[in-house]
């Protein structure tokens, strides 16, 4: 895909300086294909419908929006997620600054890692890894670890086929 990307950077008239990704998850795979097939830096921008909910630092970090937004992360019922590395199960949002139509502790459907604190010097927390707990359940984990855990739930065979569709369900033939 790096070389498809060059062939096209070089049709490209103007020099592209940076690439925004909005609301749409890029691995790390993603940010570096982009990044050596364009000749420009990367920067993701955590969007969902109810706000604004991370944006990246001049390290390229994501940080949780923290001034536009509440964000609490639990693992389970009542028990809040603090140290970095621990999934949160449960991401409860509030916005802060919608005043159209506000949002008080409203259940998103995303899943949450806090990374380390970052080097930038931001008090915002670090979002390590995020995403749709949807295409988590349809593609699987990512790591081995995760996979050995998951058993034949997540095995290649019963994901084949599978799409995420915009209602939120999926279909699997």
């Amino acid at each position: 895909m790096a070389f498809a990307l060059q062939k096209e950077r070089d049709r490209i008239l103007v020099p592209i300086d940076t690439i925004v990704s909005y609301a749409e998850v890029l691995t790390a795979e993603d940010k570096e294909r982009f990044r050596t097939g364009f000749g420009a830096r990367v920067i993701e921008i955590y969007q969902t419908s109810e706000g604004q909910m991370g944006s990246a630092c001049k390290c390229v970090n994501l940080h949780i929006n923290e001034d536009l937004v509440c964000v609490e992360l639990y693992v389970d019922q009542g028990n809040p997620v603090t140290e970095p590395g621990r999934p949160a199960a449960r991401m409860i949002v509030t916005n802060l600054i919608n005043r159209a139509q506000p949002l008080t502790r409203y259940e998103l459907n995303d899943l949450i890692v806090l990374g380390e604190p970052c080097p930038c010097g931001s008090a915002f927390r670090v979002i390590g890894r995020h995403g749709h707990a949807l295409r988590i359940l349809i593609d699987g984990p990512s790591t081995p670890e995760a996979q050995k855990k998951s058993g034949t739930l997540f095995s290649r065979g019963s994901r084949r086929n599978c799409r995420a569709s915009t209602s939120k369900t999926s279909r699997c033939p």
